[in-house]
């Protein structure tokens, strides 16, 4: 009996922290492993997350290293911001140098 209370709670337990995990979105100049290959498309992708009710927990854009070239200002607007409970964050891979070109 205990064992099975402890499986169930195990279970509950591990099921809601699935459900706080932020979206995770890659970008990579080459678009290696199906990252998105621009800054662009990775709003974009978070845009169309939260209009299907997936960005519960926030978002964290992974900028891969590379040469990004911007052919126009990468624009975010009031409707791409997080909360403090659900931020959207864009940060650069430590393992290698993100260079916005443009």
């Amino acid at each position: 009996m205990q064992k099975t209370l402890f499986t169930l709670a195990s279970t509950l337990l591990l099921s809601s922290l699935a459900c706080a995990a932020p979206l995770v979105v890659h970008v990579s100049p080459d678009g290696a492993d199906g990252a998105h290959t621009t800054l662009e498309a990775a709003r974009d992708a978070i845009r169309a997350a939260r209009a299907d009710g997936r960005l519960g927990e926030g978002a964290e854009v992974r900028i891969h290293g590379g040469d990004y070239a911007l052919r126009a200002p990468f624009l975010l607007q009031e409707q791409d911001s997080g909360t403090a409970d659900a931020p959207i964050r864009y940060i650069a891979d430590t393992a290698d140098t993100a260079r916005l070109l443009g």
